[in-house]
């Protein structure tokens, strides 16, 4: 077998050289865990040492060395917990669904923010109001989203991941409602209906990472779905202006853009959510 040389070099050296500090002929590469052996193995050790840790504790308790025996139970439970928790740690990754749940909330963000960022251009090139109509429409879109809340309940039970084709479905409505809209009375249901949409997708969407996922990576989860949330925002702007004028320049167009958007992302939330929950069923 061929043997290896290794060299020790620094990095900090002001001179452009390296400079080699020793010469060795081997290293030690540590396992990134400590329990390097199989679940099997280490379930078949545990019990064994259950075993003897219940044969010498009715040693002490025979002997009436109670102190003996209560030391050496609680000592011997403790390490055996630990050492299922450590276990553990390997099984405590993140859930797959908390990045389809991201990527779903950054499309949906991204869709949702069509509608304040060209409201008051749309409702000036239609000549159907002023800067106070566009107010009162803003105020209608947010007052959608309390009323979304109040169906958001028992659709959940009976939709759960499938609610992002209802949030989608909301935007899908309400934007067509807007492109039609000749006068103030459809633009404002338009908006509500639109302001629906956000009351279906944020709440499923921290409630689905949360639920997937074990209680140490629950925090990571959430963390996962506000990135995707906040990069919705900022990044919707740079996809949903310059792409509908490569097909028109009207405002009108963006939401009929942004419904047929909403409209394909129904269908790519149910094709996905049913895919994954296949998985989990078959994983089960």
């Amino acid at each position: 077998m061929e043997q290896l040389n290794f060299s020790v070099f620094s990095i900090l050296q002001n001179d452009k050289k390296i400079k080699i500090i020793s010469n060795r002929k081997h290293i030690l590469i540590s396992p990134a865990s400590h329990y390097v052996t199989t679940k099997d193995k280490m379930e078949r050790a545990i019990g064994t040492i259950e075993k003897e840790m219940e044969e010498r504790v009715k040693y002490f308790k025979s002997k009436n060395k109670l102190i003996e025996a209560q030391r050496i139970e609680e000592r011997t439970n403790f390490d055996m917990e630990m050492t299922k928790e450590e276990s553990r740690k390997e099984k405590d990754r993140m859930n797959p669904k908390v990045f389809m749940y991201g990527i779903f909330i950054f499309i949906f963000i991204a869709t949702y923010g069509v509608f304040n960022n060209n409201m008051s251009f749309l409702i000036e090139s239609r000549g159907i109001g002023d800067a106070a109509t566009s107010g009162t429409v803003t105020a209608l879109f947010l007052v959608g989203g309390v009323l979304g809340g109040l169906i958001f309940g028992p659709l959940n039970k009976k939709l759960n991941d499938y609610m992002y084709c209802v949030g989608f479905g909301f935007l899908v409505i309400g934007y067509l409602l807007v492109y039609a809209a000749n006068g103030l009375p459809i633009l404002f249901l338009g908006a509500v209906i639109s302001g629906m949409s956000i009351s279906q997708c944020m709440p499923q969407s921290l409630l689905g990472a949360t639920n997937c996922s074990k209680v140490a990576a629950v925090t990571a989860a959430c963390m996962v779905i506000h990135v995707g949330g906040q990069l919705g925002t900022f990044l919707g702007t740079y996809f949903y202006t310059p792409v509908p004028l490569l097909f028109s320049d009207s405002v009108d167009f963006r939401y009929v853009f942004a419904a047929a958007m909403a409209a394909i992302m129904v269908v790519v939330c149910a094709v996905c959510v049913t895919i994954a929950n296949k998985k989990e069923s078959s994983a089960a």
